[in-house]
């Protein structure tokens, strides 16, 4: 039984520099770049405690790449990218209907 789909939507901040000693007049790099994440998931219990949890994350930074380097010859401009994890865990219920129903 689904006991939880929790949702989350972000803002995301990345910030690149480099630099070298042996660099000249405008090798050195920086930026800081702004995107955001959304994420999702699912928590089902399965026994009192063993649960088993879906997570689902999306990551999107655009305008972080394609000003040079190899990036211009892919045509990519954004840094992106999906994560998916299935979790199986044992132990007591963290879950939030479980708190709601212990209350007084």
């Amino acid at each position: 039984m689904a006991e939880g789909i929790p949702g989350k939507l972000c803002r995301t901040f990345m910030k690149y520099q480099e630099k070298s000693d042996c660099a000249e007049g405008g090798d050195n790099v920086s930026g800081m770049f702004t995107g955001f994440d959304v994420s999702g998931g699912i928590d089902c219990r399965l026994t009192k405690w063993l649960h088993l949890r879906g997570e689902v994350r999306y990551d999107s930074i655009p305008d972080a790449l394609g000003s040079n380097g190899v990036s211009v010859d892919f045509g990519e401009t954004k840094l992106d990218g999906t994560a998916v994890a299935v979790i199986l865990a044992v132990g007591k219920s963290a879950l939030l209907a479980d708190r709601v129903s212990a209350s007084p």
